[in-house]
């Protein structure tokens, strides 16, 4: 039920979204150049690799000697704006509709960070029976972090999802999402 839950969730989100997410694309594009989406290696599902889609806020690949040397920023100023209302995240729409993600469960972890919190959190690697989420109870009751601690919180609210998850927890997650976005705002 949850998988046909995602496909109908990722359709009609691709579809009303199609418009914004074009638009998006097309302004990336002729502010910040090529290339427009960013691919990164995410642990999803039974710690399977999986290509996590964005559209791409981050300076151009080769910039951080350049970066490193004048203070910039990482994040472009367009960038900037869309990470602060999450709309570099819409191409995963993408990836839920391809089995790779769901709309709401933990968010997938890079590689090299699942492998190093595997060895240092305890149950880490239960987060990895559930398919990863666009949204999850961490991402509506936390701020953003990082870090090992942060990591260390926010698998407490993982298994607490897994452990009472259900379509009620999933629809309650989706609308306490927009005004989380709208809350936590930052980078």
């Amino acid at each position: 039920m949850k998988r046909c839950t995602d496909l109908a969730g990722s359709l009609v989100g691709l579809a009303a979204g199609a418009p914004l997410l074009a638009g998006l694309a097309l302004l990336v594009l002729l502010v910040d150049g090529r290339p427009v989406f960013f691919v990164q290696p995410r642990v999803g599902l039974g710690g399977r690799r999986f290509p996590l889609l964005k559209l791409r806020t981050m300076r151009r690949p080769g910039a951080a000697e350049t970066r490193m040397e004048t203070g910039e920023p990482e994040a472009t100023r367009l960038g900037t704006l869309l990470r602060r209302f999450r709309l570099d995240e819409l191409p995963q729409l993408f990836n839920v509709l391809a089995g790779q993600m769901s709309l709401v469960g933990p968010r997938p972890e890079q590689p090299h960070l699942a492998e190093s919190y595997a060895v240092t959190i305890p149950r880490f690697e239960e987060r990895l029976s559930m398919r990863p989420g666009l949204t999850g109870l961490a991402q509506v009751s936390l701020p953003p972090g990082e870090g090992e601690e942060y990591a260390r919180l926010k698998l407490e609210y993982d298994l607490q999802y897994a452990s009472r998850a259900s379509p009620l927890l999933d629809a309650a997650i989706l609308l306490r999402t927009i005004p989380a976005i709208w809350r936590h705002r930052t980078i």
